[in-house]
């Protein structure tokens, strides 16, 4: 099974990912993300540096064509911060989500309340372990996504718990 986690930082991915990687114990963990130096890595839940790739979409692909895989960033991620924050998308996202279609992976978007995801995105800034100033316009996006792709399952950690989350997704995949 392949589980894409989206939504903005601060939403709850790493956490939902650590309790889906207890409860489906093959699976690995992949995030895709940002070096110091803007290379397209790929990083461990503790933000080890796995691998790294000279091209965001062969990344992509690469972390899709493993089985088992819970990935933390994919195409809807690309839509997000490509648009807000490089304004340039780093490949045809339409052909990329009709690529990935071909592997039928599940697509959860992680979105508790805006008022709490900045927050919590106010409280890490202050420890400058982001790197921009705010994440309302990200969520305003995400949240457009999410209701305009239908094939997201929203986790929201103010209305079901982590395990109650966990559980109810196990059983309907």
């Amino acid at each position: 099974m392949r589980i894409i986690l989206e939504g903005p930082d601060c939403s709850g991915k790493t956490t939902l990912a650590k309790h889906l990687l207890n409860h489906f114990a093959k699976h690995s963990y992949i995030h895709n993300s940002l070096d110091e130096d803007k290379n397209f890595v790929w990083r461990d839940l503790n933000r080890n540096i796995l691998k790294k790739h000279k091209y965001l979409r062969a990344s992509h692909i690469e972390s899709l064509e493993k089985k088992n895989i819970i990935i933390d960033r994919f195409w809807p991620s690309e839509f997000v911060y490509g648009n807000l924050f490089r304004k340039k998308i780093e490949y045809n996202i339409t052909d990329l989500k009709h690529e990935a279609e071909t592997y039928d992976p599940i697509y959860i978007g992680c979105l508790p309340p805006k008022d709490l995801v900045a927050t919590r995105f106010a409280m890490r800034a202050a420890d400058n372990e982001e790197d921009f100033s705010t994440v309302e316009n990200v969520y305003d996006m995400y949240e457009f996504l999410f209701d305009t792709c239908k094939e997201f399952i929203i986790f929201d950690y103010t209305i079901e718990t982590l395990d109650q989350f966990v559980r109810r997704f196990a059983l309907e995949h």
